[in-house]
């Protein structure tokens, strides 16, 4: 996940630029456009992984039936699907 968010930062860095065009300015409005479109974008991602965490944490809470205490799940190498113990921390 670390790789995808660092090309999508390399992304914007080559991509951000170029659309602030010469022809567009002072008021540079297909700039501000694609700025307010991709936070838009940015913030119904956040939004709406936040309401996925939150309802799988749910989940796991309904399934769960073990005492998470004397397990020591955090060294089987487990991914957060994988591991039922696992909640996210919202």
């Amino acid at each position: 996940m670390n790789a995808v968010l660092l090309m999508f930062f390399c992304l914007g860095n080559i991509l951000g630029p170029l659309t602030f065009r010469t022809q567009d300015e002072p008021d540079y409005i297909p700039a501000k456009i694609a700025l307010v479109a991709t936070i838009s974008v940015a913030i119904v991602s956040t939004l709406v992984l936040r309401g996925y965490y939150s309802w799988e944490n749910g989940r796991r809470e309904k399934r769960s039936t073990l005492d998470a205490q004397g397990l020591n799940s955090e060294f089987l190498d487990l991914t957060d699907r994988e591991n039922e113990h696992f909640r996210y921390k919202l």
